[in-house]
């Protein structure tokens, strides 16, 4: 047994040479080990875990901390890799085996350059991670050889409030982090609370815990729970000078269980086209502490085409010259060349006739991006490969360039949606060119997001035309903020005697915090405010203390205001309702973050407001409001 832990320590040792050689800059760091077991499965241990453990089995094999050792030795037949922490790849065991031996024993910067060298390092590898836990092995955060489950002895039913329904609440066994789970109860979804460690659903009709059978609970599993990126490959593009790029929005990831996902990508700088060249760009996404490194290739265009600039006459006079001369070589065939004229309605092309020694113009779209322009002296540049001649411009209702104004106010528009709405801005519009023909011309907006309430402005540009300020379209975009109500998840109870009607989220009785609205028969509605505990432990309130993102409120209500009820299993509720606070709820409902405190004479309770609970205040609130008409 000892011979074993030696030879599994000296494993290890070498693996820390990854880490720790000596008198060398660390390129990488081995923080797992991978094993391939009689059937052929990949498993991965933490390097330290596995040391730590196997040093503690050295002096007791028995002991609960050599577990994951002992699991280790029942599974390896080979080892298959380490896992680099640093470059995030695998790296096998067969290449590395000589690079350590390279970088220790005969040239220390042997081993540093293989680290650097990213052509002969990685593989790809499909793992199930293998930790302890107290003593218990898990693979992929399960617990070896079981099934995740529901504890049926910790069910609990209880009639709070009503006898209409039953909350139920219950633990899952046989799992590390309940909250990778959901759990449907007769069909309906658990809510897991974190501060108890408890799945809580509300069903409908009384009922007791010996009504419950194990099959009307489902357990499954969050896909991708506990996922990170594991690898994103670097990117190379080329293009040609003057093309018209953008870096991509989002990259392909590999994911630590071997999923591949798309991510998004924000990088350090934009992309220009216009210089010849190899440019570099670093992108960043969010969960992943490496680099993506994009390269970008931009190579010359044709080196024989020439460039000829035609001159207009004026700024708002867009008007070619009807002839312009250029010199031709012989022996040219009938056929095309591109000519590009920046400012009219797309491109053109030039036909040459050989026998009349003209170029006549064609209609062709197609937009450059690389044509010279300057504020004052506007210029059209013409296109034609290798070859000059006589180009002799011939005028029809479609040569035009300049817009002298846009019809029916369209410069300025000042639109009101709602949240989420569908919005397509105007396009086409009517403008009246400079020589007082009509047109209806398509506009290029900016990209509209209608995902959030608010005052945004985008613009507007004329397909075809340059972007000068006359031609520009504004749009004054209001988005109301969004006001829909999930009916759904909204109970209604009415009381017969006092003929009140009152509206509560559905899961109210489940709630650490909710809101409700109450409406009598002279439709006089109202809303109050309810702060809930209900758990095993006792405590008698003295002080609310909430945290709201950063923020400290404190609510200090009085005793008697305070309900307390006890249910037979050891159930305490503690209920305070009271008049609503709309600032303080309403910062609730849109926090990042919100821990309410219940403060008492010498203990205290904390517990985080969910996103569901948030959902449901937001709800109620729009509830309201639709019933007030706004």
């Amino acid at each position: 047994m000892k011979n074993k832990i030696l030879k599994t320590l000296s494993m290890l040792f070498m693996a820390g040479l990854i880490s720790s050689t000596v008198n060398m800059s660390v390129s990488a760091k081995a923080s797992a080990i991978d094993i391939v077991d009689k059937d052929g499965k990949v498993y991965e241990y933490q390097y330290q875990a596995l040391k730590y453990s196997a040093s503690v089995a050295a002096l007791d094999s028995t002991s609960m901390d050599a577990k994951l050792y002992n699991d280790f030795l029942s599974r390896k037949a080979s080892v298959k890799a380490y896992y680099d922490d640093v470059n995030k790849d695998y790296v096998s065991l067969d290449i590395i085996t000589t690079a350590v031996l390279d970088g220790t024993i005969k040239d220390e910067g042997t081993f540093q350059k293989f680290m650097e060298d990213k052509t002969t390092r990685p593989i790809k590898l499909s793992v199930s991670k293998i930790t302890s836990n107290n003593g218990q092995i898990l693979i992929d955060g399960q617990i070896t050889g079981t099934t995740p489950s529901v504890d049926m002895n910790s069910i609990k039913c209880s009639n709070p409030l009503d006898y209409m329904s039953t909350v139920v609440t219950f633990r899952l066994s046989n799992v590390s982090d309940p909250q990778d789970y959901t759990v449907t109860v007769k069909g309906k979804i658990a809510i897991y609370n974190a501060t108890t460690g408890l799945f809580g659903v509300t069903l409908d009709g009384k009922i007791i815990v010996s009504d419950l059978a194990s099959t009307d609970f489902v357990v499954s599993k969050i896909s991708g729970a506990n996922t990170t990126i594991s690898n994103i490959k670097d990117i190379i593009s080329t293009v040609k000078q003057g093309d018209s790029y953008t870096l991509p929005s989002t990259v392909q990831a590999t994911m630590s269980d071997g999923s591949i996902q798309s991510v998004n990508i924000t990088w350090n700088k934009t992309a220009d086209t216009n210089q010849v060249g190899t440019f570099t760009f670093n992108g960043t996404v969010n969960g992943y502490s490496n680099k993506v490194t994009l390269t970008l290739v931009v190579n010359k265009t044709n080196d024989d085409i020439f460039k000829y600039t035609v001159n207009l006459d004026s700024k708002m006079n867009d008007k070619l010259q009807q002839n312009v001369s250029i010199k031709l070589a012989d022996n040219i065939d009938s056929t095309q060349y591109d000519i590009y004229l920046q400012g009219y309605f797309e491109g053109r092309k030039l036909t040459y006739n050989k026998n009349l020694n003209t170029f006549n113009y064609v209609i062709d779209y197609g937009y450059p991006n690389d044509t010279l322009y300057t504020e004052n002296d506007i210029r059209k540049i013409i296109r034609i490969q290798k070859k000059d001649g006589t180009i002799v411009w011939n005028p029809s209702n479609d040569t035009y360039v300049g817009i002298k104004y846009i019809h029916d106010d369209m410069q300025f528009i000042y639109t009101t949606i709602n949240q989420e709405d569908n919005y397509t801005p105007p396009s086409p519009i009517k403008v009246t060119l400079n020589d007082d023909t009509i047109k209806d011309i398509d506009v290029i907006w900016d990209k509209i997001d209608t995902s959030k309430s608010g005052k945004y402005v985008y613009y507007g540009s004329l397909n075809g035309f340059k972007d000068y300020s006359w031609n520009k379209l504004k749009l004054v975009l209001t988005i109301e903020p969004k006001t829909n109500v999930d009916e759904s998840k909204i109970k209604i109870q009415h009381d017969d005697v006092e003929n009140i009607t009152w509206y509560m989220p559905e899961t109210y009785v489940l709630g650490n915090i909710y809101i409700y609205i109450g409406e009598n028969s002279s439709k006089e509605i109202w809303l109050r405010q309810v702060f809930k505990y209900h758990g095993d432990d006792y405590i008698y309130i003295k002080q609310y203390v909430i945290n709201i993102d950063g923020q400290i409120y404190k609510i200090t209500p009085n005793t008697s205001d305070i309900k307390y009820n006890y249910y037979s299993g050891g159930l305490n509720v503690a209920v305070y309702d009271t008049n609503i606070n709309l600032d303080l709820i309403q910062k609730i409902a849109s926090s990042t973050k919100t821990i309410i405190r219940l403060q008492g004479d010498n203990d205290s309770k904390d517990f985080i407001i969910s996103q569901a609970e948030k959902d449901n205040i937001t709800n109620i609130l729009n509830k309201y409001n639709q019933m007030l008409g706004k």
